[in-house]
């Protein structure tokens, strides 16, 4: 993998951990007890939580916005490796976290009926739908990256052998461009899916296997994306001069 690819990898990880620290720094510590005086220590547990889909973001914008050449399948695939280790990693302090939380604590959840709210069901934390619901959920999230790195290979060699650009930094800008959109709204449709299921499955008896579903159409393009070729942008002079052979 080029050195490139792993300083862009280190930028856009600093960049979303910062991103991460400062967001339930300003927005949510503040507001919790304790006030300012508690808000960094705060944040800094929150962490683990925040940032472990944030890290299948990273991965997706690394490999969408690197150049497609002959490496960009191998670094995908580094990054994806690198990436998803280090999710493994904040799940493990996540667990570390919440084995820290006190016994009383309560998934709730509520529907309002003639203007009241009314409680349905309240699980503990230990109970083992709702471990297994959170497990799942968290598991679908460990696919992002393969998933969001097929995916802009795929996109990445289709725009480029299909469409013709001006000059190259077309082609650079419009692969940024639908990077920066294509990945967080794919993430952010998956994992909201796939949340979607958790009220189904925590108190109607449903299987917890469908926290999974969501993602089984997403890792089918995928690996369509993943047995693409990756090539060059084709670039107005070059695809002109292959249109019109060389006068005799």
């Amino acid at each position: 993998m080029p050195l490139r690819h792993w300083r862009q990898l280190a930028l856009l990880t600093f960049l979303a951990v910062l991103f991460v620290f400062l967001a339930d720094l300003f927005t949510g510590a503040p507001t919790r007890a304790g006030g300012w005086a508690g808000a960094p220590r705060l944040a800094l547990r929150s962490l683990p939580d925040a940032l472990y889909p944030i890290l299948a973001v990273v991965a997706g914008l690394a490999v969408g916005t690197m150049p497609a050449d002959v490496h960009m399948r191998r670094s995908a695939l580094w990054i994806v490796v690198v990436v998803t280790g280090a999710m493994l990693v904040l799940e493990t302090a996540h667990s570390v976290v919440n084995s820290t939380l006190p016994a009383s604590a309560s998934a709730v959840v509520s529907e309002v009926a003639r203007g009241a709210p009314i409680v349905l069901t309240k699980y503990p934390v230990s109970h083992p739908r709702v471990i297994a619901t959170e497990t799942l959920k968290r598991a679908g999230m460990l696919l992002l990256p393969v998933i969001l790195a097929g995916m802009m290979i795929g996109v990445t060699s289709w725009v480029h052998a299909n469409v013709i650009f001006r000059a190259a930094r077309s082609a650079v800008i419009a692969r940024q461009v639908i990077t920066w959109i294509l990945v967080p709204c794919v993430s952010v449709m998956l994992i909201s899916w796939s949340d979607g299921y958790s009220y189904n499955v925590l108190f109607r008896g449903v299987t917890p296997l469908l926290m999974l579903l969501p993602y089984l159409p997403a890792l089918a393009l995928a690996v369509v994306g993943w047995r693409s070729t990756p090539r060059a942008p084709q670039l107005l002079t070059t695809a002109s001069a292959v249109a019109q052979p060389p006068h005799e």
